[in-house]
């Protein structure tokens, strides 16, 4: 994300010169369908706990930002769901994107490298 910062707000950073990413995905898509495909979903699944429990344990934090722009009880969310798209997309509302897929389709990187 901060690589798709830089290349949509250059003047915005003026303390970095040059920024450089590795094995970003072009296509966040197709990269979240290889996780989902790999060793029968077991990575998918165990990233579906993982993104839950960074919600989970900041909800204290984040749970006013979620009721008030999103209209989302975070405590009850995060008791409730537990896999990657629900947390992909509380993450694509955080930073502004409409849903997941939106999220997908305008952070991939091939936007933005030339």
């Amino acid at each position: 994300m901060f690589c798709h910062y830089l290349a949509k707000y250059p003047e915005s950073s003026k303390m970095v010169d040059a920024a450089v990413t590795i094995c970003s995905p072009m296509r966040m898509v197709y990269c979240n369908e290889t996780l989902k495909a790999s060793y029968n979903g077991v990575f998918y699944k165990h990233f579906g706990l993982k993104l839950r429990a960074v919600f989970f344990n900041n909800k204290r934090v984040l749970k006013d930002y979620y009721k008030e722009k999103h209209q989302i009880d975070l405590e009850k969310y995060v008791m409730e769901k537990y896999e990657v798209p629900h947390y992909n997309l509380l993450v694509a509302l955080q930073h502004g994107y409409i849903d997941e897929k939106d999220y997908y389709e305008r952070s991939s990187m091939v936007h933005i490298v030339h």
